[in-house]
């Protein structure tokens, strides 16, 4: 078997100007030596050489039969020469990559055709070539793929970016300057302590559940919605610990247990603290300290210190990078089982009503340190440092010049600060205006490459710029607790974000760049530290925004809100946010903590807020849905099938398939839907509706369409739907002796069904399609003409 390999991107070697490293150090030896001696320099020269590459791969003139998938017509295979010689004639070959490991196998890929180029290609020139196609591909519009000098003939500059295919530029189009979010689910209560339905934290997002039936419970899986609730307006005892699916917030489970209750203004942390693969959970408790929980509700520990923690929480991270995490709140640490690891003796990054402490490698020592307010610990404890003029506060941590340790901003007493890594103050204080101030949040507010400050005070959301001036200011009300947090994403791909906030009364989404409001509705709250949490909540590619409401205060709604975009076309972002202070880099994808965390300002210099996935793809890459091989199978019940591919370059999210008599774009009636799993690229699945009976008799149009409500965004809409004309008849007769008098429990066989003959020796078949039967008879003691 020959491999061939595919595309790659740019190697350090191609930075150097296609100079291989071991030539470079031949050539510096050469010329060192010359120098040395006082001689000419050595003359140097390189063979020129092609180097082709496929640049597009078109099947416009593709015809595919969708019921037998046959292939014919030609497809567009645009060639260029970018090497610094011309190249001769070459064999171009269209396959299928049936063992998606991005190569040419010719024994195991479906070879589609080949083609030798007429003509050469000159350096730094473009062909493009049409080469028919023909057998047959695993499902509708399948990628193809194609490769230029396929018999590797041709010497190269390169030999590793010889093959592209159609699905190269599947991506679809986010709708830049419309913001529209609407309710994908809401949550509003439950039958399991329906009284207790108030939510005033902000809610966590990790994996709780195997939804995708691999074993595991990780990344691949939908993420679950984690959150307590109270009951009237008793904030402060009595929480209910509950957890909901991320894809449509039917409930998983309720903590209803009345010895473990959890302070429900308090803020939730997730992570697998325990090494097990899964997440736990940790959630101030009533009174005071911590409780934990595993991923299914079950109680694991309760801390051994009751430390103050209100409205607070905890902070999750490898303090000494023994691949055992340990759990911060304010200015003490414990170990994974809730035992007191230390504790210290200075501010606990309190703003009023809790801590909220951070992690973060800030003298670079290689150790990370814990900072509350203005006070730094090391890992094991020890004050490094303490501002007095400062004093305690919510802190949050950025890169806001150009040397390489982390500023602190921090928000204390209705006051804003940027301190040095040392402690020492940058700028401040400056009163932010309308009093008060939640956890700060940061990021690239408005697109000119420096960092701001977002802060909700008590009438105005601020965003600060990085020398400490406000950029701009929106008007608000947070009377009761004016300290809650915000977060910001850019949803629609267009550089500039968004920024995400809820209040007494409303959700807000402002642009980043001037605080003009984009979107606004009805969302009350009595107030605490609480954010609105940006995320992938149902594991469909795209972020959603998930807020928290109550009415105990203000006339409203109660209960967890997730909001998508109208047409679902927001951008990808993780399907995590496990604290508070989240920042990225302190959480893995599978909720699982770094034994040594990435800085988070040398990564994306960024704190409380997400991100797109680290990834090859485009941030608007998108599956292709297909459908193709409807199958009918007749019986006494009715099953019917059909093929649904991806042909896109992005996985395909859980989807809606579903069965109509008739064309649905004409009226047809629904006969039934079946969900199907996420489909990876390049790869197929088989839909089965089982087990219908009713079918009214006759021809049928039959009709099979994926993502009918066009809730996935595609590169292609026109191929989710195929149809097949079908005949379901009924086959029925009676059974009688010589005489004339009906004979009962007669088996009667034909077409693969079975009927038993009634009392009046009756029988009937339905669901056979149109066709010529032989009938057999039988029952002991009879014989049958």
């Amino acid at each position: 078997m020959r491999s061939y390999l595919k595309k790659q991107p740019p190697t350090k070697r191609e930075t150097n100007g296609g100079m291989p490293p071991a030539r470079q150090h031949t050539l510096a030896r050469a010329i060192a030596m010359a120098l040395l001696a006082g001689s000419a320099l050595p003359v140097v020269s390189f063979a020129e050489q092609p180097d082709l590459i496929v640049t597009g791969v078109t099947t416009a003139d593709v015809s595919t039969d969708l019921q037998n998938l046959q292939v014919s017509g030609n497809v567009q295979v645009t060639i260029n020469n970018i090497g610094s010689a011309d190249a001769d004639s070459t064999l171009i070959t269209l396959f299928e990559d049936i063992n998606l490991n991005g190569l040419f196998d010719d024994s195991v890929d479906n070879t589609l055709g080949s083609l030798t180029t007429p003509t050469g290609l000159a350096a730094n020139a473009e062909q493009a070539v049409d080469l028919p196609i023909s057998g047959k591909v695993t499902f509708r519009d399948s990628p193809i793929n194609a490769m230029v000098d396929s018999d590797q003939s041709i010497g190269e500059a390169k030999e590793d970016n010889n093959i592209n295919s159609s699905a190269s530029m599947c991506e679809f189009e986010p709708d830049i300057g419309s913001f529209e979010p609407v309710i994908k689910w809401e949550w509003t209560g439950s039958s399991v302590l329906p009284q207790h339905n108030q939510v005033m934290s902000a809610p966590v997002v990790a994996p709780l559940e195997d939804t995708n039936n691999d074993g595991k419970i990780n990344q691949l899986d939908t993420p679950s919605v984690i959150f307590h609730t109270f009951r009237g307006g008793n904030y402060k005892s009595d929480g209910v610990l509950r957890a909901v699916s991320g894809k449509d917030g039917h409930e998983l489970w309720t903590v209803s247990d009345s010895a473990y209750r959890t302070y429900p203004a308090g803020s939730i942390a997730v992570a697998d603290i325990d090494n097990d693969g899964i997440v736990e959970i940790v959630a101030p408790k009533t009174g005071a300290g911590l409780i934990a929980f595993e991923h299914t509700g079950e109680f694991k520990w309760k801390s051994s210190v009751n430390m103050s923690v209100g409205w607070g929480g905890a902070a999750i991270a490898d303090l000494d990078a023994d691949g055992s995490p340990e759990i911060v709140v304010g200015n003490t640490a414990l170990n994974a089982d809730g035992s007191l690891l230390w504790q210290g003796n200075g501010f606990r990054g309190d703003n009023g009503v809790g801590p909220l402490s951070i992690v973060a490698d800030i003298n670079l020592d290689g150790k990370p340190e814990v900072i509350a307010g203005a006070t730094a610990y090391s890992n094991t404890g020890q004050r490094l440092w303490q501002n007095d003029s400062v004093g305690d506060g919510f802190v949050a941590i950025g890169n806001f010049n150009d040397d390489e340790f982390p500023e602190i901003a921090i928000v204390s007493a209705g006051r804003v600060f940027l301190l040095n890594h040392s402690g020492e103050i940058i700028w401040g204080p400056i009163s932010i205006p309308g009093g008060g101030g939640g956890a700060p949040t940061i990021a690239d507010m408005d697109g000119d490459g420096k960092l701001e400050i977002g802060i909700a005070g008590g009438s105005r959301y601020v965003v600060f710029k990085a020398d400490g001036k406000v950029l701009w200011t929106a008007v608000t009300v947070d009377s009761s607790s004016h300290r809650t947090g915000s977060s910001v994403f850019d949803f629609d791909g267009d550089g500039q974000t968004e920024v995400v906030y809820a209040d007494q009364y409303y959700l807000r989404v402002y642009s980043g760049v001037d605080g003009t409001v984009v979107f606004e509705t009805p969302n009350t709250s009595g107030t605490t530290y609480e954010l609105p949490v940006i995320v992938d909540v149902d594991n469909d590619s795209h972020a959603d925004i998930v807020v928290c409401n109550n009415n105990y205060a203000f006339r409203g709604s109660t209960g967890i809100r997730a909001y998508q975009d109208k047409h679902n076309t927001w951008l990808n972002t993780r399907k995590i946010w496990n604290q508070h202070t989240y920042h990225v880099t302190n959480i893995n994808d599978d909720g699982t903590v770094p034994a040594v965390e990435q800085n988070s300002w040398q990564v994306h210099n960024t704190y409380r807020l997400n991100l797109q996935p680290d990834s090859d793809l485009s941030l608007t890459a998108a599956p292709d849905l297909t459908a193709s091989q409807l199958q009918f199978y007749p019986g006494e019940s009715v099953n019917f099938s059909v093929r649904i591919g991806n042909g896109g370059i992005a996985a395909s999210p859980e989807t809606l398939v579903s069965f109509y008599n008739g064309n649905p774009k004409d009226g047809g009636a629904l006969i039934g839907s079946i969900t199907v799993d996420s489909i990876e690229p390049s790869t197929y699945k088989d839909v089965m509706l089982e087990e219908l009976k009713g079918l009214p008799k006759g021809n049928m149009e039959l009709y099979a369409f994926v993502d009918a409500n066009e809730q996935v965004p595609e590169c292609n809409e026109t191929n989710n739907i195929v149809s097949k004309t079908i005949s379901i008849c009924r086959v029925f007769g009676k059974v009688v002796e010589k005489f004339g008098e009906p004979i009962e429990g007669v088996t009667i066989k034909t077409g693969g069904t079975t009927a038993v003959t009634d009392a009046t020796g009756y029988w009937e078949i339905t669901g056979l399609p149109e066709n010529n039967y032989t009938l057999t008879a039988n029952k002991d003691g009879y014989s049958f003409d």
